[in-house]
Formats: C-alpha cells, sequence, structure tokens
C-alpha cells in the first residue's frame, strides 16, 4: 500500500510539474494554454509512462494575466484513472517558472518552455527530480 501511496506521490508532483510550462505573461500563458499529451514523465531519471502510466494529458485553461486552471488526467496501466486535486497553476513575471497550487494551497514549482507545439517541466519535489515532455494534442 505504501509504494502505491509514494507512486501516487510521484504522479501528482509529475503533474504539477506538467501542468506548469512556462510563462512570459500573456504571450506564454497562450503558449501553455491547451491539451498536453505527456509522452515522457520521469523521476530520478526512471521513465513512468508505459511502466506505471499508460497515459497522460495536462490541460491549461487561462483565465488571467499570469493564472490560470489546471487539470491532470494520469491513467494507470491497469485502466484505472489517478485524480489529482490541483486547482490551478501559476506563472512567475518571466515566463520561466510555473507553480501548480493544490486545493490545500501547497505549491510545487517547475522550469518550464515551450517551443511550438513542445512543451518541457522540470522540478525538484521532496528531493526527487522530475521531467515532463509533452506534446500539444
Amino acid at each position: 500500500m505504501s509504494s502505491k501511496f509514494n507512486f501516487v506521490q510521484i504522479l501528482l508532483a509529475a503533474v504539477i510539474l506538467l501542468s506548469v510550462s512556462s510563462c512570459a505573461k500573456n504571450r506564454t500563458l497562450n503558449a501553455l494554454e491547451g491539451t498536453w499529451e505527456v509522452s515522457s514523465y520521469t523521476e530520478d531519471g526512471v521513465e513512468l509512462v508505459g511502466f506505471l502510466i499508460s497515459a497522460m494529458t495536462i490541460e491549461f485553461e487561462e483565465y488571467g494575466e499570469n493564472s490560470g486552471d489546471c487539470n491532470i488526467t494520469f491513467i494507470l496501466v491497469d485502466g484505472s484513472t489517478l485524480p489529482t486535486s490541483i486547482e490551478e497553476y501559476e506563472c512567475n513575471d518571466d515566463g520561466t517558472e510555473v507553480d501548480l497550487v493544490y486545493v490545500d494551497g501547497t505549491k510545487e514549482t517547475y522550469d518550464f518552455t515551450v517551443e511550438g507545439d513542445e512543451l518541457e517541466m522540470e522540478g525538484t519535489i521532496d528531493g526527487s527530480r522530475y521531467e515532463i515532455r509533452a506534446d500539444r494534442d
């Protein structure tokens, strides 16, 4: 049970990382907006897509100058869906970091870049390094 709980924590951290790709005010937020299909999600260099996760999507909805709603969906290899408790995302002023904000107010911070239809997110959460690669759906 505890290994499943650790996996859920890892997935949530990755979701947060994916949710927040880079924001340079309105231009970057517009770049983040939309649905992203995750092709790679690693924790400390270990690939989770295809191992524990069969599919993962991140949806960023714009609603302000530097913040918006975020939804991350994990489909596990057994076909079940893992819910997340991310409420919104916020970008820093220079559009290089995104915070995934949970309903309890805690935040996870990721560096991100958007180039065309490709998103990269990286961050260290609770001592573990997460990297997310996604393509615009």
